[in-house]
């Protein structure tokens, strides 16, 4: 019987340290990618960032949005930055399992590694625009100079170059923003409105 409650224990200890965690430190529990969303999110980099850069998957969580590009682009590096370290030491056992040797799994906040590393030349974010998140894409957006893609969360600062519909179950829509020339100075807004 014990050996249950320890069972039990150890799920709710997994379930609160990936959910709960993320929580308190303003940024919502992992939201998982549709394949749509990250097919579309392949053509559109392969469109927009013809380049060698890294690729940068802010908030990668368990890792379905890491996978589908490290496969897409395996010459290119792939960046997992996740805060939480359950779902990063659990995308990173799959990484080698799978033998995607092109990803490079950081345990840090993803907004700082892309102003701090410049091979960065896309990034990719998804989740809702939250006051905290607002402050780092501001603070990003003054100094990251490559392409920045979202998931259906749209940014009011910034003028999306493009919104293309995944056609998902969830209505998904892919946003890019090109930040390559731009200067902003205004704040964001979350959900879907406006997008």
């Amino acid at each position: 019987m014990s050996l249950v409650l320890y069972f039990i224990a150890g799920v709710l200890y997994i379930i609160g340290f990936t959910f709960i965690i993320p929580i308190f430190f303003g940024i919502i529990s992992p939201i998982p990618s549709m394949p749509q969303i990250n097919h579309l999110l392949v053509k559109k980099i392969k469109e927009y960032d013809p380049s060698e850069g890294a690729i940068l998957d802010i908030g990668s969580g368990y890792g379905s949005t890491v996978f589908a590009l490290a496969k897409a682009f395996p010459h290119r590096r792939i960046i997992a930055c996740e805060i939480s370290w359950v779902p990063l030491l659990f995308s990173k056992s799959l990484a080698r399992l799978l033998r995607h040797k092109n990803i490079t799994f950081v345990h840090q906040n993803g907004f700082k590694y892309a102003e701090q590393h410049k091979e960065v030349s896309s990034a990719f974010f998804y989740f809702p625009v939250t006051r905290r998140v607002e402050e780092s894409l501001k603070q990003l957006s003054q100094s990251y100079r490559g392409i920045l893609f979202s998931n259906t969360y749209s940014c009011s600062f910034l003028k999306a170059k493009e919104i293309q519909p995944s056609g998902d179950i969830f209505r998904s829509k892919l946003l890019v923003y090109d930040l390559r020339h731009s200067r902003s100075k205004k704040g964001c807004h979350s959900g879907k409105k406006g997008v």
